[in-house]
């Protein structure tokens, strides 16, 4: 009898815990996402290897900042949202993919198109620097 008391609480106290950690369990939705801002890349000429820094607005993440680095083709980096939680990203051929991140982004997915407006370039030795507002939209999915 006492074996049957001792497993029938152990099946209540699961059945108990079961609502509060499925609770937790966030589903992911893919929400339309819209970026601007304004960018400053700075590239060496003879390796190819270079930064990008920009400042703008995206929907879900307000102001934000972008941070990046790698080669002409590829660039990777992160953004931060406003309160902080970030997204990662990849950069190629004019297209952001999202590669996960932090906060409510902690497994972001999806990507956005960007379309560039140069406004200024210099050359100075080895670097080039491209000033640049851009704008995109695509998916991201959290």
């Amino acid at each position: 009898m006492r074996r049957l008391n001792v497993r029938f609480v152990a099946a209540l106290a699961i059945c108990a815990l079961l609502p509060v950690t499925t609770a937790n369990a966030k589903v992911s939705v893919s929400r339309p996402f819209n970026i601007r801002g304004h960018a400053q890349q700075v590239i060496n000429i003879n390796t190819g290897e270079g930064t990008v820094e920009a400042e703008g607005l995206a929907t879900h993440l307000g102001r934000i900042t972008l941070l990046g680095s790698g080669t002409r083709s590829l660039f990777s980096g992160t953004i931060v949202a406003a309160n902080g939680d970030k997204i990662f990203y990849d950069f190629d051929n004019d297209v952001m993919t999202f590669t996960g991140g932090s906060g409510r982004f902690k497994n972001a997915s999806g990507e956005c198109s960007i379309v560039g407006n140069i406004l200024t370039y210099d050359v100075i030795g080895t670097l080039l620097t491209i000033t640049v507002d851009f704008t995109g939209s695509g998916t991201i999915t959290y």
